[in-house]
């Protein structure tokens, strides 16, 4: 026991230390928010779980065209899990239909009928036909009036919903052929040019 400080004698500075009493309900009310936040963890994954269980990614399918002057073109078709507006989607020059494979992935997820596309003389398509003069790109508006034919042929499709998107060359034609049809509704353009090989919009 510590001696009392005597008349004229300083206190030692130091006290010993006091402990608080430790509250009996503080244990239970952390053991509770635990088990609360433990509940709405388990939860929330249960609710995550069952969530991408419901998804589906979208997949392609080979599908072929046929233009109105006996070119073969190869494309790939994006279905969504149902009917919904549709999109064309169009290459740049020396490109192919792979290049829209990330975005029309996308746009199937998001309820959008995707169609890509090999324009004649590229990717999978056709060339040409023999003969025809390689720097008339015009023929190439019946590759996209050819596209636009299939997805009317599509009950995933739904009629006068359709919007066409276009890279470079792409660009150009899809504003060459939305002006000949009023069921195109919606443009995407990616780099248009006023005068693309003799491509004029």
């Amino acid at each position: 026991m510590r001696r009392p400080a005597a008349r004229g004698e300083r206190a030692s500075p130091h006290r010993p230390r006091v402990r608080q009493p430790r509250e009996a309900g503080c244990s239970v009310r952390r053991m509770q928010t635990d088990c609360h936040h433990g509940r709405l963890a388990l939860a929330c994954t249960v609710v995550l779980l069952l969530t991408a269980s419901g998804l589906r990614a979208a997949s392609a399918t080979d599908v072929s065209l046929r233009t109105e002057d006996g070119i073969s073109l190869a494309a790939s078709l994006y279905l969504p899990a149902r009917p919904g507006p549709a999109v064309i989607l169009l290459h740049m020059w020396t490109r192919s239909r792979e290049d829209w494979k990330a975005v029309a992935t996308r746009l199937a997820d998001a309820g959008i009928v995707a169609l890509a596309v090999d324009l004649r003389g590229h990717g999978a398509s056709d060339p040409p036909p023999d003969g025809s003069d390689p720097q008339d790109l015009n023929r190439m508006v019946a590759d996209v009036r050819a596209a636009r034919v299939f997805l009317a042929s599509r009950r995933e499709a739904i009629p006068g919903r359709i919007g066409i998107a276009g890279a470079s060359i792409g660009a150009n034609l899809a504003i060459l052929y939305a002006a000949t049809d009023p069921a195109v509704r919606s443009l995407a353009l990616l780099s248009p040019g006023i005068d693309y090989r003799s491509l004029r919009p």
